[in-house]
């Protein structure tokens, strides 16, 4: 982990940063119950202050905590995603990009015969019609916690920022690493990698975004964007005489590009 925050060695990578957050072993449907048992404290949770407090925050700060993470780093990691959170102008907009973070099945559960222990999970096994209509749930479920219809967006960006950016100084120890890290998680690399995949059909969108590897995808993504937007021009050597010192040549630069999942 980076040296930006003191932190150790134990994740080399963006992608398993979140590997041990608690809140990627419960299912969409647990955290949207929790969300609304909790959502009004939570907003409260600064006291008199109008800033959320995450340790304040009941059932959330349980399932916020990283166990890939030293006692000490678990603390800073508080400390920044608290910070974070503050930085928003609408928290619930942060609670509701959590979500991502959940799996669309069931729970993992102590199966008692070996054809439940390797039973499919529910938005693997449900048929055509009834996924879609299974999705639509979601979609409603998430317009509900984010309140308004166009916040839905919002929700979306936040995590693929959430979980692309945020982690970077904890990763990234080496200057130059971090610096890449950074223009490969740029906000317009972001945006790019949002336009796309909002033009996803539901299905196809929801199955990105709560993929159990969707953050691996997303960084893979972005990747990709910044590799085909970072093809330079490189300025033309002059062999001949300058027959016109007034003139200005400027570059065209390339056209930007963006592969396909």
């Amino acid at each position: 982990m980076g040296a930006a925050c003191g932190c150790g060695q134990e994740t080399r990578d963006i992608s398993t940063f979140w590997r041990g957050l608690e809140l990627r072993k419960i299912t969409f449907e647990k955290y949207c119950q929790i969300y609304e048992k909790n959502q009004m404290n939570w907003l409260k949770s600064g006291g008199n202050t109008r800033l959320i407090d995450l340790k304040n925050c009941n059932d959330l700060n349980i399932l916020l905590e990283n166990n890939e993470l030293s006692p000490d780093n678990k603390k800073i990691f508080m400390d920044k995603l608290n910070d974070f959170v503050n930085s928003q102008s609408d928290k619930l907009t942060f609670f509701t990009c959590l979500s991502f973070f959940t799996k669309l099945g069931e729970e993992e559960t102590s199966a008692k015969t070996a054809e439940k222990a390797k039973a499919q999970s529910v938005i693997e096994s449900l048929r055509n019609k009834e996924r879609a209509h299974n999705f639509s749930i979601v979609f409603e479920s998430l317009l509900k916690m984010a309140i308004k219809k166009s916040e839905h967006e919002d929700v979306t960006k936040l995590f693929i920022q959430l979980v692309s950016e945020f982690p970077i100084p904890f990763v990234y120890s080496i200057n130059k690493d971090r610096e890449e890290a950074q223009a490969i998680c740029s906000q317009d690399n972001r945006e790019a990698l949002f336009n796309k995949i909002k033009m996803y059909n539901l299905q196809k969108f929801y199955e990105f975004m709560y993929n159990k590897d969707n953050i691996s995808l997303i960084q893979r993504e972005l990747e990709s964007i910044y590799s085909n937007c970072s093809v330079k021009v490189l300025p033309k050597v002059r062999t001949t005489s300058n027959v016109n010192a007034n003139s200005v040549v400027t570059p065209t630069p390339g056209e930007s590009t963006v592969k396909a999942i």
